[in-house]
């Protein structure tokens, strides 16, 4: 890890947050599981949902990280570490709390929409897709409208590409569309059908039902 980034994030300098955007893209990645290590192991810290210091360092780090493996062009090297820490990200508490006129998200909220984000430009690599895709179907479960809403597009998008690997997952998609009224998955039926058809004919009364009914609103 370079020594600019150990200050962030084993000491806690916001002083060095500035200066890490000056390194070189490939100092910031050259030791990217001891970096990695250290983000995780700060954010599952007990304390960390009430420590604003802590939450700016994961946030700086983590925003400067998926920068150097964006413009390295090397995100299939470190997406299976990426989708590691999405993974334990999605363990913590996700919920909204109300705070007036507004609805504040878990600081967790914040990490786990981040590495959507950054892994989900590369929605055309398939190699890539293998990796993300199932956390994305844990994603789905959890209970923030924001990630669920986002990763829902997402899905969407990766579909053009990847709908037979979206195709292993047709019963999630479908579960999701039918318990959980989230009509926006209709849009990756037809490219999952061309590879896995049985699941959707066997839903296919109650899912015509819910696409007339989404239309519906819509018009």
């Amino acid at each position: 890890m370079h020594p600019l980034l150990g200050q962030l994030l084993e000491q806690r300098h916001l002083s060095s947050a500035r200066l890490i955007f000056s390194l070189n893209d490939y100092d910031v990645i050259s030791d990217l599981h001891s970096s990695l290590k250290a983000i995780r192991e700060i954010f599952d810290s007990p304390d960390y949902v009430d420590n604003r210091v802590d939450q700016s360092v994961v946030e700086i780090a983590l925003a400067r990280i998926t920068a150097a493996i964006r413009e390295t062009n090397s995100m299939e090297a470190h997406a299976a570490a990426l989708v590691a820490l999405l993974d334990s990200a999605l363990s913590h508490e996700l919920s909204s709390t109300s705070n007036g006129f507004w609805k504040d998200d878990s600081p967790h909220c914040k990490i786990v929409l981040d590495l959507l984000s950054s892994l989900f430009l590369n929605y055309g690599k398939r190699s890539i897709m293998i990796l993300v895709l199932p956390m994305a179907m844990k994603a789905l479960t959890c209970k923030n409208e924001e990630i669920i809403r986002n990763t829902s597009s997402y899905i969407a998008l990766a579909a053009i590409h990847n709908g037979k690997t979206l195709s292993h997952y047709s019963l999630q998609i479908i579960a999701n569309i039918t318990n959980n009224g989230n009509y926006s998955l209709l849009r990756v039926l037809p490219q999952v059908y061309n590879y896995n058809q049985e699941p959707i004919e066997a839903h296919l009364p109650k899912l015509l039902e819910l696409l007339h009914r989404s239309q519906a609103r819509i018009t």
